[in-house]
């Protein structure tokens, strides 16, 4: 069976690609669930018994493509069989198979064995739960063949799991990736970014928006909650340590054993984060609460906010006091911040609005910080609500904690 395609020399590439780990980005409109079903077609066709499975973590994507794979009638004269039930699969005469599948419970996949596996819109898996799950199921699902792992959508910023994987093994000739904005595909590429259809986007689109879905670039994320060059401008200053004269905040985010805790200290006459640190996951909140006395006695005797809500517990139904006692009790000088949506949300919006101004300093050795600032998202829902949350990152602890030392900095300077 001939299979013929008009494709770009990138969609040509990726189609024919021998590397066992591929990452295929591109934006709207550019043909990249084309080329993913070419591939296929070209592997099942060319390659009797060859078992693919496609992956969405949406089921209406899977069932798109299955049905324009099954409505073409020159592709059926060279299946046996097609199965909808338990799960929807195309196998054709010469044994190769093609499944499709969602991605909502990824231990039904335990145990099966396929020569390739391509997981599209990977910026719809929302959690490092997610990420856990691909990287903990899906991966050992073509060890047995020493088979092809494609990973295909858009970016979620820099700092997305996905690029990091290709970016840290850029030099590595088993892993190979393509970033292909729209305009590069075969639907626009003879006009490129002039085309009247590019151009109708980018003035509707926002700018991130524009940026991830249509321009394919990696630091873009529309979802973010802090803008790019607005982390940029407050990227600044070194970590000086204690000043003798000068009054400090610590803002802290309990956690246990889910996250862990998070503390940032912010010097209230220049608003800079002097500190910042990660606490070790699962210690013990009568040990976290004798590290924090003595973070607030080096700087000056600082005044702390906590955050009380969240992991703290450890996962386990008891009252706040239960835990909070350690620390009422080592520090004198402390205020409880209850993070329901509405108090979270005004935390935020003040922080992000502080950002935006270029009202703080965050000295860039507060590495970790400054990545959970990176990865941070808003979402806002049918109704007008705004959720905040870490989005793709593994924690949102030290922007929590850098919220709250920021509303101790606003009520020394505004009351």
């Amino acid at each position: 069976m001939a299979i013929v395609m008009q494709v770009t020399q990138d969609q040509y590439d990726y189609i024919n690609a021998d590397e066992p780990n591929l990452l295929f980005m591109a934006g709207r409109r550019y043909g990249k669930s084309h080329s993913i079903k070419c591939r296929m077609l070209k592997n099942s066709m060319m390659e009797p018994g060859h078992r693919s499975l496609y992956v969405t973590p949406f089921g209406h994507f899977a069932d798109e493509i299955f049905k324009e794979m099954i409505a073409d009638k020159y592709l059926m004269k060279r299946v046996r069989k097609i199965e909808k039930q338990p799960m929807r699969k195309i196998i054709f005469n010469n044994g190769s198979v093609i499944a499709f599948m969602m991605f909502d419970d990824p231990e039904k996949l335990r145990g099966f064995k396929y020569h390739s596996v391509y997981f599209d819109e990977i910026q719809k898996l929302e959690s490092t739960k997610g990420r856990d799950a691909f990287m903990n199921v899906l991966v050992p699902i073509v060890m047995d063949y020493s088979g092809t792992i494609s990973i295909s959508g858009q970016y979620r910023g820099k700092n997305c799991w996905w690029y990091k994987m290709f970016e840290e093994n850029k030099d590595n000739p088993d892993y190979r990736r393509w970033e292909c904005p729209s305009w590069e595909g075969w639907l626009f590429h003879e006009l490129g970014e002039k085309h009247p259809q590019i151009q109708r986007m980018k003035q509707t689109l926002t700018k991130a928006q524009y940026e991830q879905e249509i321009a394919c670039i990696p630091t873009a994320n529309q979802n973010a909650a802090f803008r790019p060059e607005d982390i940029v401008t407050c990227t600044r200053g070194e970590i000086s340590g204690k000043i003798e004269g000068h009054e400090y905040v610590v803002g802290c985010d309990l956690g246990r054993t889910v996250d862990p805790s998070f503390w940032v200290v912010m010097d209230l006459n220049t608003a800079t984060v002097v500190h910042s640190e990660e606490r070790p996951l699962g210690e013990r909140h009568e040990i976290g609460a004798q590290k924090l006395k003595m973070l607030c006695k080096k700087y000056n005797n600082c005044e702390c906010f906590i955050d009380t809500t969240g992991g703290a517990t450890g996962g386990k139904k008891v009252s706040i006091d239960s835990y909070l006692k350690f620390y009422r009790q080592k520090l004198g000088n402390l205020r409880s911040v209850q993070m329901q949506m509405k108090n979270k949300n005004r935390l935020m919006e003040n922080l992000i609005l502080a950002i935006e101004n270029g009202e703080i300093s965050i000295p860039e050795k507060n590495t970790k910080l400054l990545e959970q600032i990176e990865d941070y998202e808003v979402k806002v829902d049918n109704w007008g609500n705004a959720h905040y949350s870490n989005g793709i990152a593994e924690h949102d602890d030290g922007v929590v904690a850098l919220a709250l030392a920021y509303e101790g900095y606003r009520i020394s300077s505004y009351g």
